[in-house]
């Protein structure tokens, strides 16, 4: 069956994005599926077909997006808290990620505490204990 994956390791966690022709769609983080869609084809590419937030080694939030392009020919990118990490470069798709994750922190720093907070990993000097 043909399939389609994309992988990167962002703050300690293992995503891995997979397209398949006819088992659809899933995100894995840390070989756990975390998010599943089943479409033949898709040409919104506006919003996310797969997302998750989850937790990374440093504590912080990882909003996890996965944008598929499918009609002749299958466009992925992994998009984590804004910022493109893997796959094929959707710059529109990307500066929408990125609005959404300003969004989100505008939000959360706002006081009304409705927000989910996003942030950036940060490297972790290993060196230093």
């Amino acid at each position: 069956m043909p399939e389609k994956r994309l992988e990167a390791v962002v703050d300690g966690r293992r995503i891995v994005a997979i397209n398949t022709w006819f088992s659809g769609e899933r995100l894995e983080i840390d070989g756990a599926v975390i998010a599943k869609a089943n479409h033949g084809f898709n040409v919104q590419e506006d919003e996310p077909l797969l997302s998750a937030v989850v937790t990374g080694d440093s504590g912080l939030p990882l909003h996890v997006e996965v944008f598929i392009a499918a009609v002749l020919t299958v466009r992925m990118m992994i998009v984590v808290n804004g910022r493109y990490v893997a796959g094929d470069r959707m710059n529109d798709k990307e500066a929408a990620a990125g609005r959404r994750a300003e969004e989100r922190l505008r939000a959360a720093s706002s006081g009304g505490g409705g927000g989910t907070s996003v942030a950036v990993p940060a490297a972790v000097d290993r060196r230093r204990s």
